[in-house]
């Protein structure tokens, strides 16, 4: 459960006018240990999450302020002695690019920043999409292109080149969410990207514990070790919610569910809780005057060089029915964008995992074998998306793989 600071009412309006608590200048403290770097989620007008681990149960301090190098800036405490810290920050302002780091005893974190979200919806902010950062298993790393943690990190390098504001990751953040160093590996190799945008996850098959025998039932039930570290906003489930960022409404669905006893539809078929969210949430959006474009992300493609998947049927009267502009999806490792009912679908799966083919359907208008990940450039005339390929093995340099606008 999200734990707000309980020192921050006190310094809610210190966070911007009282002095450093602890330094004044000179060199940085060393640099902190940490078995997770923090991780900067659920950004709203006034308030941030931000979750860590430390190495061992102690308590935790951020300092935040809006100086790039802290001056002063505000150290708030969370007194718990306890290894994952997951935190809400209050108080901020809008649409404000805040600096902060991770400090335990003389130590601390190397400081990163986050912006809040913008009170007018005539804001602009860039989106960041990705997925699929999970490593190859077995013949898959021998065989297929890809698939090593130098092309996971090539691309969120690559990715926070862009200075994204806010962070989508279509899922397979690891290759299983039961597998601890796994998730730790996931959080390793993307903290520069994590701790320097708001980052908002979309489980894939793989986040889950059944994959290769691990399990094989409750898929989508919470056994996955990624959700004691994230922080989603509470309007729906832990795997499934919605937030809203300027003029952009987000609706991030779960669409696993698959294993022997049913099919993946199931998690979103009609009568299920998650479909009663999804309907309400969309139906709100649609009425929602200050929304301009809604973007759906689910990990499975609805639409794309497999022709329709039947498994989305229930969903694609709502999709629609309430005006929904683009879905973002992955589990594809590549890159693919398709058209169905005037409803641009996105496959983002070139995170890092190994390379898949490019068989393209009578709905595809672009499709490429190469990591990539997609900007989206949103304001309030319009939005635009660029996808670039990542050459990958540590190295970032990207080129224009397609592009297409929205005009609202």
């Amino acid at each position: 459960m999200n734990k707000p600071f309980a020192s921050l009412l006190a310094m809610i309006a210190a966070i911007l006018l009282v002095p450093s608590l602890a330094m004044a200048g000179g060199d940085d403290p060393p640099q902190i240990t940490l078995r997770v770097h923090p991780v900067v989620m659920n950004a709203s007008t006034s308030s941030i999450d931000i979750m860590w681990e430390n190495s061992e149960a102690d308590p935790g301090k951020i300092r935040i302020g809006t100086q790039s190098n802290l001056s002063g800036a505000a150290l708030l405490t969370d007194s718990r002695d306890i290894k994952i810290h997951k935190v809400t920050i209050n108080g901020l302002q809008a649409n404000r690019k805040y600096y902060y780091r991770i400090e335990l005893a003389n130590q601390s974190s190397p400081i990163n920043s986050f912006t809040t979200s913008p009170a007018s919806t005539n804001e602009p902010f860039r989106l960041v999409m990705l997925g699929d950062t999970r490593k190859g298993y077995g013949p898959e790393a021998w065989l297929l292109e890809a698939g090593e943690d130098d092309d996971h990190r090539a691309v969120q390098q690559a990715a926070l080149n862009r200075a994204p504001d806010v962070y989508l990751n279509s899922g397979d953040f690891g290759f299983a969410g039961q597998d601890e160093d796994d998730v730790i590996n996931f959080f390793k190799q993307e903290k520069q990207l994590l701790g320097n945008s708001v980052f908002y996850p979309v489980y894939g098959n793989h986040d889950f514990a059944w994959f290769f025998g691990l399990s094989d039932a409750s898929l989508g039930t919470g056994n996955t070790y990624f959700d004691s570290y994230f922080m989603v906003p509470g309007n729906g489930a832990f795997d499934y919610y919605s937030f809203n960022y300027s003029n952009v409404h987000f609706l991030v669905i779960n669409s696993n569910g698959c294993n022997s006893a049913e099919t993946c539809a199931d998690t979103f078929a009609p009568g299920t809780a998650q479909y009663a969210f999804i309907q309400s949430d969309l139906a709100s959006a649609a009425g929602n005057p200050n929304v301009d474009h809604i973007v759906v992300s689910h990990h499975h493609p609805a639409v794309g060089a497999g022709g329709v998947d039947s498994e989305f049927n229930a969903l694609f009267p709502l999709y629609t029915q309430y005006g929904v502009d683009t879905v973002v999806t992955g589990h594809v490792h590549n890159y693919e964008r398709a058209t169905k009912d005037g409803i641009t679908y996105v496959v983002t799966g070139g995170g890092g995992s190994p390379l898949s083919g490019t068989d393209a359907s009578s709905y595809t208008n672009a499709i490429a074998k190469e990591l990539n990940f997609v900007v989206g450039d949103f304001t309030s005339a319009g939005a635009s998306f660029t996808s670039y390929g990542v050459v990958g093995d540590d190295n970032t340099a990207t080129w224009v793989l397609d592009s297409w606008n929205v005009q609202y």
